[in-house]
């Protein structure tokens, strides 16, 4: 690395941390003499002191101008200026400054122990040889004991409270990483649509509600012409703010984002759209195909990166992944591969069969970090059909295009949790339900919630999944709740 390339990433380096709002990752991964130029030693020997403090900035530039420790660069003033302009693009990746910093630094010094021992051999006198080979092999040594350089405390009170952002109000948090979990053939990859439609037309509950966003679909499973455009165009997304991603390879073609590989490259073509939000279908498409996606350790370190960026480029990321066949009952443990999936995201929606109502799904919310799980909500696949450019149609293809969409249909109590218990437990709510109806319907009087769980409750179907089921029959109208525990039907009521 050439010697004008290390001090320009270094004046970018600290003018990134210039303006930085955190920037412990840069200064705890370094020391002074890991900077070529004594100005940089200095700026971050005070960065060191002074980062993560409420005044970190100006304390930083008045320690040093104060006692005129800069004098060496000439004009502070504008050398400051330069180094912010330069950093003032975008914060960017402190880990990956430090990395290529300190790499500098090792080099450095192992040409410097490399000079010294080539001068003695040449002086051919064995006392001057072995002390190079000394002090040569404690520099060598040097380059991989850090000791307790970088270390750092900090007391809580320097710590800033933040209110989340939420992309997608109480269920997509900006700037962070989201997964949508459930099986095939459920209409995950169109839900996932259906909310990038909104968010690119502005019309999406959260903090850009009339206030279109870009969104970047990594979608490696479907065809583009065949199937996502056609489900944009079914919810009416404005394709302008949508965009495909794809990373152009040696040979010219196009290949898949990969992770942690491209994450710079992605951060320096985002920053040319700043979107707001990054749906991966599949999650596991993106990941390093060396990284064991069953093991947490590979998982985080194939993901973490990612998360990372999102947080730098206030973008949220909303990972799509399948779940198991097994029979648990615990929605986050069916997902598939390392609970590194699971654990990383701040949240976790997910999708499932509503076995109550044929052709109905649940979308839920099982894991949240930064507050309390929104509601569940019931939705279904609607078809849409629409017709093709004929101008743009070739001979012998159709010329109507069959699609789906999301209808959302009102909030549910119930979470895949639920739906997964009962499902492992083998009851049939659907027959529960039916026999509910028919056993209410029969009395010609007020039936007592005791009489109902006595008729039904038979250790299988329990109290909890009776209380359930007659609170949705009774939002759907199908009995008559007179008071707390007491039901009657709909004709006694004088009800339709």
């Amino acid at each position: 690395m050439a010697d004008a390339d290390v001090s320009t990433m270094e004046q970018i380096a600290i003018g990134k941390l210039l303006i930085a709002q955190n920037a412990e990752d840069f200064v705890g991964g370094l020391r002074p003499s890991d900077f070529s130029t004594f100005p940089h030693e200095l700026l971050w020997a005070s960065a060191q002191v002074h980062a993560g403090t409420p005044s970190g900035q100006n304390a930083m530039l008045e320690s040093l101008i104060g006692d005129h420790r800069l004098t060496p660069i000439g004009d502070v003033a504008i050398y400051l200026s330069r180094c912010t302009t330069m950093g003032a693009a975008a914060v960017g990746d402190f880990g990956w400054y430090a990395k290529r910093i300190r790499e500098s630094a090792e080099l450095r010094t192992a040409r410097r122990m490399s000079d010294l021992i080539q001068n003695a051999v040449s002086t051919g006198d064995l006392a001057q040889i072995r002390n190079a080979f000394q002090e040569g092999s404690l520099g060598i040594a040097a380059l991989d004991t850090d000791d307790e350089v970088g270390v750092r405390l900090r007391p809580a009170a320097s710590f800033r409270m933040k209110g989340v952002k939420w992309l997608y109000e109480d269920r997509i948090p900006a700037g962070m990483m989201t997964l949508l979990a459930g099986r095939e053939g459920i209409g995950k990859s169109t839900v996932s649509l259906d909310l990038a439609a909104r968010l690119a037309n502005g019309t999406l509950p959260g903090r850009y509600l009339d206030n279109p966003q870009n969104v970047i679909l990594c979608a490696t499973e479907d065809s583009w012409e065949h199937t996502i455009i056609p489900r944009l165009k079914a919810v009416g997304a404005d394709l302008d703010r949508v965009f495909h991603i794809a990373v152009q390879s040696e040979t010219g073609g196009f290949r898949p984002i990969s992770a942690p590989d491209d994450i710079r490259a992605i951060e320096k073509a985002i920053g040319k759209i700043r979107p707001a939000l990054l749906v991966i279908d599949p999650i596991m498409s993106i990941i390093n195909g060396k990284i064991d996606t069953h093991v947490q350790q590979q998982v985080q370190q194939g993901l973490e990166p990612l998360i990372h960026l999102c947080e730098r480029a206030t973008m949220a990321a909303l990972g799509l992944i399948h779940v198991n066949k097994s029979t648990t009952n615990d929605a986050l443990n069916s997902v598939m591969g390392s609970k590194a999936f699971t654990s990383l995201p701040r949240s976790v929606l997910y999708c499932i069969v509503d076995p109550d109502e044929e052709g109905t799904y649940l979308f839920t919310h099982e894991k949240c970090n930064l507050g309390p799980k929104a509601p569940s909500l019931r939705y279904r696949l609607a078809s849409v059909h629409f017709d093709l450019d004929p101008d743009e149609v070739e001979a012998g293809d159709r010329r109507q295009i069959t699609t789906s969409r999301v209808v959302w249909d009102g909030e549910d109590e119930r979470r895949a949790g639920d739906v997964l218990v009962e499902l492992a437990a083998g009851k049939n709510l659907g027959d529960l339900r039916k026999g509910l109806r028919e056993f209410i319907d029969g009395k010609p009087h007020v039936v007592a919630m005791s009489d109902i769980v006595a008729e039904f409750d038979d250790g299988i179907v329990t109290r909890a999944n009776i209380d359930q089921t007659l609170k949705r029959m009774v939002k759907k109208f199908e009995v008559d709740r007179v008071g707390r525990g007491m039901y009657r039907s709909m004709r006694l009521a004088g009800k339709p």
